[in-house]
């Protein structure tokens, strides 16, 4: 590679970094009418490690489909918040694209590791619906009650309640909850199926060093943006629970 292609990929990559993070920021300004440069930076993020995994798959169409697809089924939760009137800072917005930018791309490596065959398109399928369970519980709870995440509820979830959160979810509307509920889990297939199995470039030491801090940064992501409006109802639940033991 001489120096003018050299040139050509770094520019190539600062113009996908700015598309993606320009974007992202003008959305979330729509969406908040504000804008602080801290929090843009966790979108700077979401943009970098975008192009990075763009360059780590053969496919990288379909890196970009799928990412998109999880993008939007994890986001699809702004649309409860602006139904029930829910306000959102702009913090809150970018903690959780990055949360939710950030568990994707561990899932789509993860899903890029597992065998082709029966078997690991049912492993696939499983672990995208474990992934998906907190959106799904979300929205089945604004479902049967028309309001934004109840900490009780979770907190029947987290401790195994799973009767108990299921009848305070669908009572009265049990039907159009689960519904919904099977919608969703119609679409999350939906989203595995139209991945396919994505292909690492050839194994080199460049690669190996690329997969490996693809994934730091995501997990430093996830662990720099946990407070996040979903995830902060889970910490209020495990209270709820604490304080039960304790009594």
């Amino acid at each position: 590679m001489n120096i003018i292609d050299f040139i050509n990929g770094c520019m190539r990559f600062i113009y996908s970094m700015v598309i993606i993070c320009g974007v992202l920021t003008v959305l979330t300004f729509i969406g908040t009418w504000d804008i602080t440069l801290r929090h843009t930076l966790f979108l700077l993020a979401v943009a970098l490690l975008t192009v990075i995994g763009n360059r780590i798959f053969i496919n990288d169409r379909r890196y970009m489909a799928l990412l998109v697809r999880l993008g939007l089924a994890g986001c699809s939760l702004f649309i409860i918040t602006w139904l029930t009137g829910t306000a959102l800072e702009y913090w809150q917005v970018n903690t959780y694209i990055g949360f939710w930018c950030g568990l994707s791309n561990i899932m789509i490596f993860i899903m890029a590791l597992v065998p082709d065959g029966q078997a690991g398109c049912w492993l696939k399928w499983v672990l995208l619906m474990l992934m998906l369970m907190p959106v799904m519980m979300v929205w089945t709870h604004y479902a049967a009650t028309g309001l934004w995440v109840d900490d009780i509820i979770m907190a029947n979830f987290l401790q195994l309640d799973f009767a108990e959160g299921i009848r305070m979810l669908f009572n009265g509307t049990g039907f159009f909850a689960g519904l919904l509920l099977l919608t969703i889990w119609i679409g999350g297939s939906y989203v595995l199926s139209g991945g396919g199995r994505l292909i690492f470039e050839r194994l080199t030491a460049g690669t190996l060093i690329g997969c490996i801090l693809f994934l730091m940064l995501n997990s430093a992501l996830i662990y720099r943006s946990r407070e996040n409006i979903v995830m902060e109802h889970v910490y209020q639940a495990q209270e709820i629970l604490v304080n039960m033991y304790k009594k």
